[in-house]
């Protein structure tokens, strides 16, 4: 008896906790050159079709907001294309049927050498002395390396973080890498891959997305990659486990319903708010989420 009256006072404490949470979405006040580098050897092809097959996921998240961004594309073989060669035209965010533009500069990104140099083509490309079309010293850097095997270069990290960063000032630098997941590779129905030390240490060392070439959704990632580019996320991890049905989620203080089409669920594996299409806060954005906490099961319950 005197056991069950001080659970009974514990769970009401509990219950009269209430959290908030506020996060600030991302921006890219100042644009965003985003490179896009592309491995082109021979052992791509099943990678590739994914990637075509999904592109306007990709474009969806690259053109989510209005910001000043060039896209340009690079490949791998720096044997047949001299470092910094764009694979066709700079898009904009002013350029007509995207999709079809970036799906055009994947066709011009086949049959390269397996001698696959992404971080050389990187930074020639991303330097504005050499793609003045593309690079801008005011504009934040976006570098997504697409490859099934690791950079067969030999330039030091830090002396490539220093190549990328000292044209620009007071800029942001960001590398996503889309490739073999580490120590041992990956595998699935449709890719394989060599793990990509090389791309992840610029990965890491920035704070971009690491992403599996051999993912099973590649919708979803390539949709992810290209908010990320913008500065954008899609989900924000909250600081304790909350009650799911206690949840209220705001955006710029408006009220934002629970759904998976347009608007947010809780994601019980990273603890996450996950927004969905167009729910997804916009640049500068205030997010905040009242909740009680998870307690498991009610005494009412458990006595039933």
């Amino acid at each position: 008896m005197w056991i069950l009256l001080a659970i009974g006072c514990v769970e009401t404490a509990v219950n009269a906790i209430e959290y908030t949470d506020t996060w600030i979405q991302g921006e890219r006040a100042r644009g965003v050159d985003v490179l896009w580098v592309q491995d082109t050897s021979a052992t791509m092809s099943e990678e590739q079709e994914l990637l075509e097959e999904a592109a306007t996921h990709f474009v969806a998240g690259l053109t989510f907001a209005v910001i000043d961004f060039r896209l340009g594309m690079v490949s791998t073989d720096v044997e047949a294309d001299p470092p910094g060669t764009l694979l066709g035209p700079v898009l904009t965010d002013e350029t007509p049927e995207m999709e079809e533009a970036f799906i055009s500069l994947l066709t011009n990104a086949k049959e390269g050498s397996r001698n696959e140099q992404g971080i050389e083509a990187a930074m020639a490309a991303a330097h504005p002395s050499l793609t003045p079309d593309f690079a801008r010293t005011d504009a934040d850097l976006e570098i997504i390396f697409f490859s099934d095997e690791d950079d067969h270069g030999d330039v030091e990290l830090t002396a490539i973080l220093d190549a990328l960063q000292e044209p620009r000032v007071d800029t942001e630098l960001q590398v996503t890498a889309i490739v073999g997941d580490a120590p041992e590779g990956c595998a699935s129905l449709a890719a394989a891959a060599d793990p990509g030390f090389r791309y992840l240490s610029l990965q890491e060392a920035t704070g971009g997305l690491r992403e599996s070439i051999c993912s099973p959704d590649y919708p979803r990632l390539l949709n992810r990659v290209g908010l990320s580019a913008l500065g954008l996320v899609d989900h924000f991890f909250f600081s304790h486990f909350p009650d799911p049905n206690s949840l209220e989620v705001y955006v710029n203080e408006d009220l934002v319903e629970a759904s998976g089409d347009q608007g947010w669920t809780y994601e019980i594996g990273d603890n996450s708010l996950r927004f969905h299409n167009e729910a997804i806060p916009g640049p500068a954005a205030t997010v905040y989420a009242t909740y009680k906490p998870f307690v498991g099961y009610r005494l009412d319950e458990d006595a039933d």
